[in-house]
């Protein structure tokens, strides 16, 4: 499975990506409650329904704000570049078997690299 981050469905919202829209067929993308808060507060082009269709994605387990301010000292994560919407999401995917996280972002990609969960969108993930 794969947890996918604001910033590829942003770009896949606004001109659809192939890539995204394999995983999308295939049941293999998951959703966190922050993702689709972020992308709530941005303009989507027929926004009611895009909302819809993320609202209807299956949701990875979510972890609390206790548990990931724990992992964030646990996993060294204090300044990485990354935020705390961030380490909810990594670390959402480290917490799931078999679960990779697909981002844009460059500092949170290595991040994820780091943890060993990261997507990595040139290589076919095996």
């Amino acid at each position: 499975m794969i947890l996918v981050d604001t910033s590829v469905w942003v770009d896949h919202l606004h001109r659809p990506d192939a890539r995204m829209l394999e995983h999308l067929r295939d049941d293999n993308v998951l959703m966190h409650t922050m993702v689709i808060g972020e992308l709530a507060c941005g303009n989507l082009p027929d926004r009611a329904a895009k909302m819809a269709m993320l609202q209807g994605l299956p949701r990875i387990s979510e972890l609390s704000n206790n548990v990931v301010t724990a992992r964030i000292e646990q996993r060294k994560l204090m300044g990485r570049g990354i935020g705390f919407v961030d380490a909810h999401l990594v670390l959402s995917a480290v917490e799931r078997k078999d679960t990779r996280f697909w981002t844009r972002d460059r500092r949170l990609h290595q991040v994820a690299g780091d943890l060993g969960v990261a997507f990595v969108e040139d290589d076919g993930n095996g």
